[in-house]
Order: C-alpha cells, then structure tokens, then sequence
C-alpha cells in the first residue's frame, strides 16, 4: 500500500512540474513578443503587428498587417529575424489558418484531372484562365493557370504549373490568346532526377515547332550569369492575314523546388526581377510565371515584382527628373510595403502562393537588399546631387550587386 501511495505522489509530482516548465516555456514566449512592441489586440498604423496571437487550433489566425517603411525595414526584420524567426513563423502560420474556400469542380472533371501536374494545386472554377473552346472536344477550355492581381488590375499576371508533355498545346495556345510577350519561368525541367517541368520550347535557333494553331520559332539565345533569356517568333496558322509576335522567355536556373537561392544568388534574382520588370513596361499583356507546380517560387516572384511595380507607381514623376538629382528624396523614405498582406492578397487568387515558410522569409530578404540600395543611393544623392550618375553607382558599397534606381523608378 506504502508502495502505491509513493508511485502516486512521485507521478503527481512529475506531472506538476512538466506542467510548471510548459507554463513558463509559454509564458516566456509571449512576453518575449510583448517585449518586442508587439501586440495582437493594437491596430495602429505605427505598429508591426502582423496576426493575432491565437495559438488554438480551433480559433481562426486573421492578420492585422501595417506598412513597413523602407527607411524601417532593416530594423524590421531584425526584429522579425530573432528568436529563430519566431514571428516570421507567426506570421506564416497565419497564413496558412486563414479559410479560403475555393470551388475547384472544373478541375477534377475527367477529361481534365490528367492536365494536372499535381492533384493538390488546383486553379478555382471562377478565377482560371479560360482557353477558347474547342469544337467536338470535351474540356478544351482547361488549362491549370489563375490570373493574379497586380498593381494596375486583376490580371497583371498568369500563375500556372509546368506545362505537362500532354499539355504544351495548351500553354502554347494560352500565350496566343492572351496576348503574352513574356514568359518568367523559375524551374529546371529536371531537378533531383525528377521531371519538374516539360521542355516545351524548341531549343535549336532557327528551329520551329507546331502546336496546335500556333507556330514557334527560336530566334536567340543569351546567358547571363544564374539565368538565360530566349526569344521566339510565335505565328497563328489559321489567320488568312497570318500574325506574327516576338515571345520574351526568362529563366532563373539557381532556385531549387521548394527551397530558396543560396545568399549569395538574392542579388541576382533581384537583378533577373528587375530585368523582366523592365521588359514588360513595353507590354500591356498579363506576365506569364510558372515553376513546377505554379505557387511556390512563382508566387515568391509574383510578390517581389508587385513590390518592384509599386515602387514605379509611388515615383511617377521621377522620369521627368536627371537621376542622381531628384527633388523627391525624402519622399522616398515615406514609401512603404506590406508583405504579409502582399501574400494573403495573392493566396485569395491561388492557393499556396508562397508555399513555405523559407521562401516567405526570402521574400522579405529580396526587400532588404532593395532597400538597403535606395537608402543608400539616396544618402549619395544628398550628398552629391551634381555628380555623374555612373559615380554615383561605382561608389555602392553597402550592397552588393548593382540595381539600377531608374529602373525602379520610372516606365522606360
């Protein structure tokens, strides 16, 4: 009986102080975020809360997201960086709890279930591209690709998978009818002995290769550093007056399925964002972007070319001005992005933009290295507004890299 009595107590005793130690591990955590200037109960536009700070699995994770200043943003994610990223993770698993219910029927029909690359990532019934139907053939219409909001309407962009070997007719055929210049592409078409992507392109120059109604011709080649650039001549081959377009196709090749780019690439996918940003000024045609399955790296992209967009936007007069001698320094300061409901917005048009947690952290480390250059391109241009501008930028020190500020700025 004595026997008993001491096993009791000893497992009551254990179980107290497991408790104990789960209490203070808890209570440590929030008040390290409290310490922080956090708080999921304040909404003011000063602060940087970001979500509620809702850790029950029945309660729903909603973000209450503020605008982050460039001039703010190094300190920002200093803080958000401490603890392991703590509040990166609260962030992102806000969300991920955030309810989106999409109806996907048209995707799951039988004479379209196999055009999909993955059976997760599905595009919703009522935000899909819609390809022009085809007579006599069921589900002519379907092609695994969502149009996305950017800056100037609800379909700057075309989110969409790796066209399968089965479906490079249709992809082909969606460029032809929505007009596209440009196509952004951020896989390999084989990655770790796995096929990510067809090779839906023909790869020698001069060579052409008939999809459907549409011809495609490859016309140049060029290689440049972590990524290429292809062009091809696309041609209708029902038009009795045949119509022609030039097709720009960028590829970012150091960007692994589901991961990120080493640090030492995030210059250089700044550089390739900047690139494409500057291309499709020409071009009212929504921007095409696919990866593997069309979320991941794509959405990453996405949210990092509506920053560099909303940049031009916020500066409109800026090509009117000598660079290197803008009246609208201080201005700038006043520019602000807000990532977190950057993502949520882009999640509302497909799911699982910005697919994990890592990419969502690189996301905000492209944003540091763009602002890191404007701030200090800015302080350069206080200093010196009558210097030449290509003094201005051999003199960059803080960054590395070069990223061109009438790039960013302006409409060229």
């Amino acid at each position: 009986m004595e026997h008993i009595v001491v096993s009791l107590l000893f497992a009551l005793t254990a179980g107290v102080i497991v408790f104990a130690a789960a209490a203070v591990y808890l209570l440590r955590r929030i008040y390290r975020v409290r310490d922080l200037g956090y708080s999921g109960v304040r909404q003011s536009g000063n602060k940087w809360m970001m979500s509620k700070r809702g850790r029950s699995v029945h309660q729903k994770i909603y973000p209450i997201t503020s605008p982050v200043k460039l001039v703010d943003f190094e300190r920002y994610y200093k803080i958000m960086s401490r603890d392991s990223g703590y509040l990166f993770s609260l962030q992102f698993e806000a969300l991920n709890t955030m309810d989106h219910y999409f109806l996907h029927s048209d995707a799951c029909l039988p004479e379209n279930k196999h055009k999909n690359r993955y059976g997760n990532i599905l595009p919703r019934n009522y935000g899909r591209v819609r390809l022009k139907t085809l007579a006599g053939v069921p589900g002519s219409d379907y092609i695994n690709a969502e149009f996305i909001p950017g800056v100037h309407g609800p379909k700057n962009y075309i989110a969409t998978q790796g066209p399968l070997a089965e479906t490079q007719g249709d992809f082909w055929r969606m460029l032809w009818e929505q007009r596209v210049r440009l196509v952004v592409m951020l896989t390999l078409c084989v990655e770790r002995m796995q096929t990510k992507c067809s090779l839906y392109w023909p790869e020698k120059l001069g060579s052409e290769e008939h999809h459907g109604d549409v011809s495609v011709r490859a016309l140049g080649r060029a290689k440049r550093g972590c990524w290429e650039l292809r062009t091809f001549l696309l041609r209708s081959l029902v038009n009795e007056r045949p119509e022609s377009r030039v097709l720009w196709h960028y590829q970012f090749t150091a960007w692994p399925d589901k991961g990120v780019p080493l640090e030492e690439h995030t210059g250089g996918l700044v550089d390739f964002a900047q690139e494409v940003r500057k291309k499709s000024c020409a071009w009212k045609a929504p921007i095409v972007v696919h990866c593997s399955a069309g979320v991941g790296r794509t959405g990453t992209f996405i949210a990092l070319d509506r920053v560099l967009h909303g940049l031009q936007a916020t500066f409109p007069g800026a090509a009117s001005v000598p660079e290197g001698c803008s009246p609208g320094g201080p201005v700038r300061a006043q520019a602000a992005v807000d990532l977190l409901a950057l993502v949520a917005e882009l999640r509302r048009s497909r799911v699982s933009m910005v697919q994990t947690e890592e990419q969502f952290v690189f996301l905000h480390r492209c944003i540091l290295y763009i602002c890191k250059y404007l701030l200090n391109r800015q302080q350069r241009e206080t200093d010196s507004c009558d210097s030449d501008t290509a003094t201005h930028e051999a003199r960059a020190e803080d960054v590395e890299g070069s990223i061109p500020l009438k790039e960013l700025v302006t409409d060229s």
